[in-house]
């Protein structure tokens, strides 16, 4: 087998086993009896436990900005949107991204909560890229100079705290209660009428 595939089958086995256990009774012994491999393999890669959360999910999660807004260029086709329609198609994106990946992300909720010494700096710098991702899209969308980057970082924080909730409890745990398309559909309602984006199409370069 390749190195890369075989780093990708590690990776793969320690999102099953981190999902499933939690990073603190995660051990290398389960990632590596999940990826069917002895231990000396796994440290052809890894250091240790940490260096392959820190892969698992930076890997993943610091690219994801990209990855939304192919999907979101996709979806759009080249048409011309509303300010609304265009933010309803980056929460369509996101959410889908979410919803399809979901163990990384119920890793990354958890470990939050976790508050673990050893993973804790790891998890607050990818909410922090995240936080500042949400806080770029708002800037695109509101009225320059009409709410401080300040008071758009306290909206993004909480936002992202809000979502997480909800999608935890209407798509994780009641999947079949609500489609992502609805829940990105309410998200966009809510956010619109909080921010004042209507239905105007955005000018280009504006």
């Amino acid at each position: 087998m390749k190195a890369d595939e075989r780093k990708k089958q590690i990776l793969d086995a320690a999102i099953k086993a981190f999902a499933e256990y939690g990073y603190e009774r995660t051990s290398i012994a389960i990632i590596c009896e999940k990826a069917g491999i002895a231990r000396p393999t796994l440290y052809q890669y890894f250091d240790d436990k940490r260096s392959v959360f820190r892969e698992l999910l930076e890997g993943y999660l610091l690219g994801m900005h990209e990855k939304i807004h192919a999907k979101q260029a996709i979806a759009v086709g080249g048409k011309k949107l509303s300010r609304r329609e265009i933010l309803d198609s980056f929460h369509r994106a996101l959410f889908e991204e979410i919803s399809q990946n979901r163990d990384i992300f119920m890793i990354l909720i958890k470990e939050a909560r976790a508050r673990n010494a050893e993973t804790e700096d790891i998890v607050k710098g990818i909410i922090n890229v995240i936080v500042g991702q949400f806080v770029d899209e708002m800037k695109m969308e509101i009225k320059r100079g009409a709410v401080s980057d300040e008071d758009l970082e306290f909206a993004a924080v909480y936002m992202l705290g809000g979502t997480i909730q909800a999608m935890e409890y209407y798509i994780f745990d009641r999947e079949k209660e609500m489609t992502t398309r609805k829940f990105a559909e309410k998200i966009t309602t809510i956010e619109s009428k909080i921010f004042g984006i209507g239905d105007a199409v955005r000018k280009k370069g504006k």
